[in-house]
C-alpha cells in the first residue's frame, strides 16, 4: 500500500482512543488522508498533527455509516478496547484503565464494543469490496496466544477458575481473529492481527508498576514466552502503521514484531537519556552538551513523526561508531 500514486484513505476508529490516536499521528505523517470514528468525534488533543483528521460522530454498530467509511477507505484499523466491561463489577475504574480516559455505557461487554463492532466493519469491507485487498488491522492483545502457551494456559485456566475477567477478553479477540482469518478472502481483505503485549507512557499509572515484573520475565523467557514484551503506545502506533504499509504482511503480528517494525527513535526520549547522548557526543570530539536531535527531548513538545526520525538515527549511530573506533584506534 503506497501513497506514491494516489492519496491514502485511512479509516481508525476509534481514532481519539489511546492507541488509535497514535496511529492517526503516524498515518497523517505518511501523507495518508485519516478519518476517525468513535462516540463522540472529537479531536482528543487539538493543536496536534491530530487537526489533520476528520474526526466522524457515529456508532461502530451503525451499518450504514460504516458502509460509507469502508466504501471510501483504502485500509481500516479497528482498535476499540474495554479493558474493563460491564459484566466484571469493575466498569467504574475504565476511567484508570484507560489509556483516553474513556467510560463505556453500563452495558458494554466486550462482545458488544470489541468483537460485533470489528466485525461490523469487516461485513462493511466485504459488502463494498474492491478488486484489490484492503488492509484491516485489528488490534488484539499478546495475552491471546496464551493458548497455545503451557504457562498460559495454566494461568489462564487458574483465571477462569477464579471467574476473572481477563479469559471473557481474551475470547472476545479470540473470536474477532478467526472470523477476521477465515473471512478474510470473502471480504477482500488483508487480515493483519496485531498482538501488542502492555502498552504505556507517562500517564499509564495503572500499568507502570507492572511494567519491571514484565520486561524481566520477557527477558528471561519466563514461561516459554507468556511474557511478550511491553511497547510504548507511540512505538505501538508507529509499529502498526509501518506493517500496515508493507504489503508482504498478514496474520499475526506480535509485541516484537511491531517493535522491530516501528523507527528506533519512534518514542520521545526522556531528559535523563538525552544527557547520556550528550556524553556519548562528547567522547566523539563532539562539544560537549550537543544533543543529537533536539527536536526529540521530553520538554519540546510534540515530537516529529516517526518517519522522519530515521536521520537522527543514521546520525546517531554514525557518531557512536566513530568514537567507537577512536577509542580503539587509542588504546589497541
Amino acid at each position: 500500500m503506497s501513497s506514491s500514486t494516489h492519496t491514502v484513505k485511512h479509516t481508525i476508529t476509534p481514532g481519539s482512543g489511546y492507541v488509535g490516536r497514535q496511529v492517526c499521528k503516524e498515518a497523517v505523517a505518511k501523507g495518508w488522508e485519516v478519518t476517525s470514528l468513535s462516540r463522540r468525534g472529537e479531536n482528543p488533543l487539538p493543536g496536534s498533527s491530530l487537526d489533520k483528521v476528520s474526526f466522524v460522530a457515529g456508532d461502530a454498530a451503525d451499518m450504514e455509516l460504516l458502509l460509507r467509511l469502508a466504501g471510501e477507505a483504502d485500509a481500516v484499523v479497528h482498535s476499540i478496547g474495554l479493558l474493563l466491561d460491564s459484566e466484571s463489577g469493575l466498569g467504574n475504574l475504565n476511567f484508570l484503565t484507560s489509556g483516553s480516559r474513556s467510560v463505556p455505557g453500563d452495558k458494554a461487554t466486550y462482545d458488544s464494543e470489541m468483537k460485533d463492532t470489528a466485525l461490523n466493519l469487516l461485513e462493511a469491507l466485504k459488502m463494498t469490496k474492491r478488486d484489490s485487498s484492503r488492509p484491516y488491522v485489528f488490534v488484539s492483545a499478546a495475552e491471546v496466544g496464551w493458548e497455545d502457551n503451557k504457562a498460559g494456559t495454566r494461568l489462564e485456566d487458574l483465571m477462569r477458575e477464579k471467574d476473572f475477567f481477563l479469559p471473557r477478553y481474551l475470547d472476545a479477540k479470540r473470536a474477532v481473529e478467526k472470523e477476521l482469518v477465515s473471512e478474510s478472502e470473502d471480504a477482500g481483505v488483508r487480515p493483519i492481527i496485531a498482538r501488542p503485549s502492555f502498552m504505556y507512557d507517562a500517564t499509564k499509572l495503572d500499568i507502570l508498576p507492572l511494567l519491571p515484573v514484565w520486561f524481566l520475565g520477557h527477558k528471561l523467557n519466563i514461561g516459554d514466552g507468556a511474557f511478550s514484551i511491553p511497547l510504548r503506545v507511540e512505538t505501538a502506533g508507529s509499529g502498526i502503521v509501518q506493517i500496515m504499509d508493507d504489503g508482504s504482511v498478514k496474520g499475526v503480528v506480535s509485541s516484537s514484531d511491531i517493535l522491530a517494525a516501528a523507527p528506533l527513535a519512534a518514542i520521545r526520549r526522556p531528559d535523563g537519556v538525552d544527557t547520556l547522548t550528550s556524553g556519548i557526543a562528547s567522547i566523539a570530539r563532539i562539544p560537549f552538551g550537543t544533543n543529537v536531535a533536539p527536536e526529540l527531548t521530553s520538554g519540546s513538545g510534540e515530537r516529529p513523526p516517526a518517519s522522519s526520525i530515521r536521520i537522527y538515527e543514521f546520525e546517531g549511530e554514525h557518531r557512536i561508531r566513530s568514537a567507537a573506533t577512536r577509542l580503539t584506534l587509542s588504546h589497541g
